[in-house]
Order: structure tokens, then sequence, then C-alpha cells
């Protein structure tokens, strides 16, 4: 019997070790795993050089989404670090409460046509967006519904340009 149990008791180790080995390999792969998606829906480059998942908040360093081609500007966006404020268990339910995100050292490059016309470098990445969205996900078949109490911008740069100037 003493046997059976620590036989058991190995078998749980081994396991709870290669879970834990699984769990750091996801972790470690997360950055490339969520830029590699994005950079599908966009369909242009995307970077992130980290994600920190903690028990109270999320922490992404470093996304850069670099600009559709044929463009003057070398990037739509860059932000050195976005925090989200919320208990991982929010994430869980149907309706999500983040507290507070913060964007940090923010780059925004709008694009434009022309001066009086408002498609631009914005309007193509939100449509290769949109185009790569299942239509059965929208928000009434999953019944997710996010609010937002704050939304920081801190330190925040636009540059505008013009494809005919």
């Amino acid at each position: 019997m003493k046997t059976f149990f620590s036989g058991v008791l190995k078998g749980l180790m081994g396991l709870t070790i290669l879970a834990c080995i699984v769990a750091f390999i996801t972790y470690s792969r997360l950055p490339g795993m969520v830029s590699s998606d994005l950079s599908k829906r966009f369909k242009v480059p995307v970077s992130i050089e980290d994600i920190t998942l903690g028990f109270s908040s999320i922490e992404i360093d470093d996304v850069e989404i670099e600009n559709v081609p044929k463009s003057r500007l070398e990037k739509a966006l860059s932000v050195e670090l976005i925090r989200a404020q919320a208990p991982a268990t929010t994430y869980l339910g149907d309706k999500i409460v983040i507290e507070e995100i913060l964007l940090k050292d923010i780059y925004l490059g709008l694009e434009f046509d022309s001066s009086s016309d408002t498609n631009g470098n914005w309007t193509v990445l939100m449509n290769n967006l949109k185009a790569s969205e299942d239509p059965d996900s929208d928000q009434e078949t999953t019944g997710k519904e996010v609010l937002i109490k704050r939304l920081v911008l801190q330190d925040m740069q636009v540059e505008v340009a013009y494809k005919n100037s």
C-alpha cells in the first residue's frame, strides 16, 4: 500500500512539473503568438516585446504596428506600455469591468489620402481587422460586455501626413 501511494505521489509530482514546464513555454511564447495573430488580422507587421500577466493587472510592453504598404509614415502606432488594472478573474465573466487602462509613450501615425479626405491608413487597418473577424463572434453571440472606468493616455505624439503632398 505504501508503494502505491508513493507511486501516485511521484506521478502527481511529475504531472505538476510537466504542467509548469508547458505553462512556462506558453507564457514565454505569448508575445510572439499575440503579435503573430494581430499581424494576420491587420495585414501589417505587429511586434510585442513582452506580456506580463498578474493577479491584478496585465502589462504589455513595446507594442508597434507598422503602417500599410506605400505609406509615407513608417508606423501607424507604437506604445511603450499598456497596463490594464483588473483582477484576473474579471476576464472570465460575461461582464468585464476594468478599473483603469494606462497607455504610456504613445506614437500615433495618421496618414490620409488628402487634406479633404477621411480615408487613410487607419481606415485600411480597421477594414483589415473587421474582414478578419468571424461573423459569429460578435457581442450578441459571445455575451461579453466590457466597461473601462478610466483610460489614461500619457505622453502622446500624433503625426499627420497626406499622401498627395
